[in-house]
């Protein structure tokens, strides 16, 4: 065999694993349409979102944060009108932190931040709180520039548009995807089981995790 052909076989097999290394390795995605004076986004992301991913299980996914939940946009001659569940002040509040995940370059401060905005009795009016609590510094004031004038407003328009689409349509905040995908199954589970269902989602995707070793032994003592 011409040496030509065993270099180009073996490049070829480097190449297939190489591959398959970066499939296993794709992070897995947690989508959360959430609003900041739901009761059971607050408790979602306090008890079940921000101590997983605070672990060491934390670096086997990401996490996207859609503030906005069951609200409508109305579009006006200059700008948008929006409707939120919890009320207007809601409405603040979800523009606040679509402002947040904007300016603050950092993934895990952005869900430090939330996690403490998420913590407050008034989670609107905790900007100047939860800065001082993680040392956010420089973008403050354009977070609150951004939050009270029209830059805000297209955030939250945009997370609408994103909202809407949603497909089965939101119908209980938070609304959780893993890859994109919904099931009523893991909607369920997530409230309570966070932890379980990414590792059951890790598992579908060949990622393997010793934390999830772990919750798998305990869920099997309890069914036994």
């Amino acid at each position: 065999m011409k040496l030509e052909t065993v270099l180009g076989a073996v490049a070829l097999l480097s190449a297939c694993v190489v591959g398959q290394a970066e499939v296993n390795e794709e992070k897995l995605k947690v989508s959360v349409y959430y609003e900041s004076l739901c009761p059971d986004s607050k408790r979602f992301i306090r008890t079940q979102l921000y101590p997983v991913k605070r672990s060491s299980l934390g670096d086997k996914f990401v996490v996207e944060l859609i503030p906005y939940g069951k609200a409508t946009t109305t579009p006006t001659s200059t700008s948008y009108e929006f409707s939120c569940q919890h009320g207007e002040n809601e409405c603040n509040g979800n523009k606040m932190h679509a402002c947040a995940l904007k300016y603050i370059n950092s993934t895990q401060v952005q869900l430090d931040f939330v996690h403490c905005s998420m913590s407050t009795r008034n989670p609107p009016q905790s900007l100047t709180e939860c800065a001082a609590k993680l040392d956010i510094v420089d973008p403050v004031e354009e977070i609150r520039t951004c939050a009270e004038g029209a830059e805000g407003s297209e955030l939250l328009a945009r997370n609408g548009v994103e909202t809407h689409a949603l497909r089965p349509k939101l119908y209980f905040v938070p609304w959780i995807t893993y890859n994109g995908v919904f099931s009523e199954e893991n909607l369920q589970n997530s409230q309570d089981s966070f932890k379980t269902v990414v590792c059951s989602e890790l598992k579908k995707n060949g990622v393997s995790a010793s934390e999830c070793d772990a919750t798998e032994e305990k869920w099997g003592a309890r069914r036994a």
